[in-house]
């Protein structure tokens, strides 16, 4: 590894494996302005981040793999993390939904309330006028009685008047 140039490094598998076996299509040294392809794996490596020996290239924006096992962890942390998401997605949702549930709920607990209190209202007030009803039917009772005393007292009267008048012509 050159340990005085930043901009570059070996790869792990260019240092410990023979050029003998002629696997690579590099030196194992890769710069800043180049890509490193390798036959083996047919994949582009980022320039300038460390190679491990599994074929992932690492840095600040991430991890890239080039091997189909990464591949397949890869494939399967992201569906992870979007199930995740969407679980939280759809919990969050739920939890809306649930709170206009209970914003109806309530809505409705108190509409009832208010219907109950106005059914007895109601009620109270047809006791009240059927009691009305039957005092007005009393008064009236009592009315046709003073009506009919009253006539009987105007013919009294009449009859007197006219028995003082003859008593007084006599």
């Amino acid at each position: 590894m050159n340990v005085s140039d930043p901009t570059s490094f070996e790869s792990p598998s260019a240092m410990h494996s023979p050029r003998s076996k002629g696997t690579s299509s590099h030196s194992g040294r890769v710069g800043l302005g180049s890509t490193a392809t390798s036959t083996r794996s047919s994949t582009t490596r980022l320039v300038g981040h460390p190679v491990s020996p599994s074929g992932s290239v690492s840095g600040s924006g991430g991890e890239v793999r080039g091997d189909e096992p990464s591949l397949g962890k890869f494939t399967q942390s992201l569906a992870e993390w979007l199930t995740a998401k969407f679980s939280d997605l759809l919990d969050q949702e739920r939890k809306k939904y649930e709170h206009k549930l209970d914003t109806k709920d309530e809505e409705m607990t108190d509409l009832h309330s208010k219907i109950s209190k106005l059914t007895g209202y109601v009620g109270d007030l047809s006791e009240n006028l059927r009691e009305l009803e039957e005092k007005n039917i009393k008064l009236e009772r009592e009315l046709h009685l003073q009506n009919k005393e009253m006539v009987r007292i105007e013919a009294e009267s009449a009859s007197m008047k006219a028995f003082m008048k003859a008593s007084l012509n006599l």
